[in-house]
């Protein structure tokens, strides 16, 4: 389960990969706060929006209750994204998006207490995460609120991500999209998506401690 990440700040990596230009400023997100996605407009191409991180589902009644969902739906398992009430209806829409990131981090407890942990990948390169999205909209004001949520696997037997989390709880991990399939990922469809959930390899990624500062762990 990922609860905080660091979007891209390399500008040249979505205009390789997408043609569309990002915030190279965006800071590290946590649940409730937006951030840099991809995904494609209505005329099928590539567009980068901000969404906050934590899905609030068109359905929610009000904002306060979107908001307070959003909390809750920050990361959607691969095994029920399909069928729970917050990410069904995205999924079948195949609302699907990525989410480039220079690094996304995990608690590690070999010490005995929870020390945050950074990965990213070994060659030092960003790299995009599959993810959902949605759109809320106040039919009253006509606000609108585009959140998103992070897909994630079993990594159980995953030579580095194993070592995260509480002992005893089971282990995982984000869905890591390789960019030669970047385009397929986002126009898949639910039965194509399944295609996505795998593991990235162990090799290819690193991981060292990275504790959060005093003043982020009191703000």
């Amino acid at each position: 389960m990922c609860v905080n990440y660091v979007p891209t700040r390399k500008e040249r990596f979505a205009l390789e990969h997408f043609g569309v230009a990002m915030p190279t400023d965006a800071p590290e997100v946590f649940p409730g706060r937006p951030a840099p996605v991809i995904r494609l407009n209505a005329d099928k191409s590539p567009e980068c929006v901000m969404a906050n991180f934590g899905l609030s589902p068109f359905w929610a009644q009000d904002k306060a209750t979107a908001l307070k969902l959003s909390r809750m739906t920050y990361n959607a398992r691969s095994e029920t994204v399909a069928s729970k009430p917050a990410f069904r209806q995205a999924w079948k829409r195949s609302q699907f998006a990525l989410v480039p990131m220079d690094c996304f981090f995990e608690p590690n407890w070999t010490s005995g207490k929870s020390v945050r942990w950074r990965i990213s990948q070994a060659s030092g390169e960003p790299f995009c995460v599959a993810a959902l999205w949605d759109r809320w909209i106040d039919h009253q004001t006509g606000e609108v609120i585009d959140s998103h949520t992070l897909l994630t696997i079993n990594a159980d037997q995953h030579g580095v991500m194993h070592q995260f989390h509480k002992p005893g709880d089971e282990k995982r991990m984000l869905v890591i999209v390789p960019p030669a399939r970047y385009g397929e990922w986002l126009a898949a469809t639910p039965v194509s998506a399944t295609g996505f959930f795998v593991r990235f390899p162990a090799e290819e990624l690193s991981s060292e401690a990275a504790p959060l500062p005093l003043r982020a762990k009191l703000s």
